[in-house]
């Protein structure tokens, strides 16, 4: 389940994560980005705080990805004009930008790739149904 959570408890996850990673480092498939640089790049993030660009009316979020009740992971998105079109830019329509997915560090090392994908298909069904792009930030702090 996503859901939305506030930049205190966002940050507050995050230092217990960073400390644990730093105290247990976790090994991850060789495409993946270490989860403690996703990790300080998402407590440093402030797309939850304000909009991005002058054009974009909607403030962006940081969500929580949970397993029952255990926050397994995070998710920081903004939402930008979607200059994809100019029929889409011309009507102010939104996309998704995913800036980053932290996975906690609870989580074994075999099923971190399947959460990180599953919450993949998850934030393109959230686009789906609102009827936005989504776009996946392919490098941490760009």
């Amino acid at each position: 389940i996503l859901r939305t959570i506030s930049a205190d408890v966002r940050r507050a996850a995050l230092t217990l994560w960073q400390w644990q990673l730093q105290q247990q480092p976790v090994q991850v498939a060789g495409s993946m980005v270490d989860p403690l640089v996703e990790a300080k790049f998402l407590s440093e993030w402030r797309g939850d705080e304000s909009r991005a660009g002058c054009c974009s009316l909607i403030k962006g979020r940081a969500l929580g990805a949970y397993i029952g009740e255990r926050l397994e992971g995070l998710v920081g998105i903004h939402y930008e004009i979607d200059s994809s079109d100019w029929m889409n830019a011309l009507r102010g329509k939104h996309m998704m930008v995913v800036d980053v997915i932290v996975i906690g560090p609870a989580m074994p090392a075999r099923m971190r790739a399947l959460f990180h994908a599953c919450l993949v298909r998850t934030l393109l069904q959230l686009g789906q149904v609102h009827t936005m792009n989504v776009v996946m930030k392919t490098t941490i702090g760009t």
